[in-house]
């Protein structure tokens, strides 16, 4: 888009340069009427990217705060996790435990 502006600005000062007064006039016209959609295209373009600027500002500024109480949460709901494994796998445990020991026990009684 802006390669197409410079071509045509160009072809127009080319225009007002070289034409006789009739085209130079109307060349001058010509021109006001490329300019200025342009700069008010352009003045959009800037105001849209004030406003990203500002608003990734502001993220980033909030962005830290929430992340650590997300982090607080996942390491909260990791401990609980953890905790409820141990629960469910303790009675598997004793169970491996007590067989265990009875096997021992067997041993030692039958070598006596």
């Amino acid at each position: 888009m802006l390669i197409g502006s410079v071509i045509l600005l160009a072809l127009a000062l080319l225009a007002v340069g070289f034409g006789p007064v009739e085209a130079r006039r109307w060349a001058g016209i010509s021109i006001i009427w490329l300019t200025v959609p342009m700069m008010l295209v352009t003045l959009l373009s800037l105001v849209l990217l004030s406003g990203s600027i500002y608003g990734i500002i502001r993220l980033i500024l909030v962005i830290p705060k929430y992340s650590y109480q997300a982090l607080t949460w996942l390491i909260l709901l990791g401990l609980h996790i953890q905790r409820l494994n141990d629960r469910l796998v303790e009675p598997f445990l004793r169970a491996q435990m007590i067989s265990a020991s009875m096997k021992t026990l067997g041993r030692r009684v039958s070598k006596k």
